[in-house]
């Protein structure tokens, strides 16, 4: 009996240790097999392209070209709101071959004083310009991209041979009215905020 019962432990541990040792063998086999395709798959894939093996939710960043976007001409109807601030001249319009282009004057200036003579509700640009003669040198005090800046220049003739000529096309910017803005106060209840 004790010797049916040594055989009975014997088939027993030869059974666990064959499906052990079939079970290392199975994984051995089946690692080396995914090795295989992963690496014919990544073999046939396209060269020019970047493999990436690793969880899909840690995808690198790859550098996408921005396509270029042409900016809009500016409107007429409406100044971008920053120059909005400032109270004069927006320009809208230089002339080529006129004396504001050869001054470096651009689309987008914002002509404030001529001279030091700010420009106001009572005195526009047309008006202030009709007060020179042709030849005449002028300093136009001018906001760009948020800058104040000094542009020389030499005003010439008009057209029609009356007065002198600038050679823009602008827009009268007036100042935004003061805006207050009140909040009522709030008594702070201290039982309010308290756990």
């Amino acid at each position: 009996m004790a010797e049916k019962s040594s055989n009975r432990t014997l088939w027993i541990i030869l059974i666990i240790v064959g499906l052990l040792v079939s079970c290392g063998v199975g994984t051995l086999l089946g690692g080396l097999a995914g090795y295989a395709i992963g690496r014919n798959a990544s073999a046939n894939s396209d060269a020019s392209s970047e493999s990436y093996a690793g969880p899909r939710w840690l995808v690198p960043q790859q550098d996408v070209p921005i396509p270029e976007i042409p900016l809009p001409e500016l409107s007429e109807e409406l100044p971008p709101l920053e120059l909005i601030e400032w109270q004069g001249a927006l320009v809208v319009e230089v002339v080529e071959d006129s004396p504001a282009s050869a001054a470096g004057l651009r689309v987008g200036d914002v002509i404030v004083a001529v001279d030091e003579q700010e420009l106001n509700e009572a005195a526009n640009l047309a008006d202030i310009i009709a007060e020179y003669e042709p030849n005449d040198r002028i300093k136009l005090r001018i906001v760009r991209q948020g800058r104040e800046r000094t542009i020389s220049v030499t005003l010439g003739q008009a057209e029609d041979g009356d007065g002198p000529w600038l050679g823009i096309r602008y827009r009268a910017i007036p100042p935004l009215p003061e805006m207050k803005f009140e909040f009522p106060k709030q008594q702070f209840d201290p039982g309010r905020w308290s756990g």
